[in-house]
């Protein structure tokens, strides 16, 4: 029951070694079996998406594919709630907002497992922390958005959001981290 693809029995490996032994005991040393000779930062580079899945066990899925399962199908979903939040941000009609919701869990045929971002990808490749870190950044640039136009309280509460946003996007994809960075610059 396993999801196939190339990455996605690594990326399960690494969330069950996260609920194991790296949430609960809050070490980082000695758990991971493709980590370099004990330096984290070699392997560890999607470690918000092998954390939302521990998270998702430890919050009492017992099975960790399932908690996978879950991880993954939320993964999915993430841009277009993100991608609506931003629209609605930016432009204020609740129509364009459902229109760019929906835009990104359409599959056409045309998309490629490479190089969309997409159902494919996720699936066939197995790259779906990628996606987690464009629905992260998606949802970042909206709270910035809502903080531009706040005062107050509220601009504060859209601060610290887009701060955690903007951190979970690092934790979970490095270079959607990067890309997040430079447009919030």
């Amino acid at each position: 029951g396993v999801l196939p693809g190339w990455d996605n029995p690594a990326h399960l490996v690494c969330s069950y070694l996260t609920a194991r032994y790296f949430l609960p005991n809050l070490s980082v040393l000695g758990w991971d079996p493709y980590n370099n000779f004990g330096w984290p930062f070699n392997q560890y580079y999607n470690p918000g998406a092998y954390m939302l899945v521990a998270s998702i066990h430890l919050m009492g899925v017992s099975d960790v594919n399932l908690a996978y399962k879950l991880a993954f199908t939320l993964t999915y979903l993430l841009p277009a709630v993100s991608a609506y939040a931003y629209v609605e941000a930016l432009a204020g009609d609740p129509l364009a907002a459902c229109l760019a919701a929906l835009a990104c869990v359409v599959v056409m045929p045309q998309e490629s497992e490479w190089l969309d971002a997409g159902l494919r990808q996720m699936y066939v490749v197995g790259m779906w922390p990628q996606r987690l870190g464009i629905g992260l950044a998606l949802a970042s640039i909206a709270s910035l958005t809502l903080a531009l136009r706040s005062r107050g309280s509220r601009w504060a509460i859209y601060t610290s959001a887009t701060s955690t946003l903007t951190a979970l996007t690092i934790l979970s994809h490095p270079m959607t981290g990067i890309g997040l960075a430079a447009s919030l610059t």
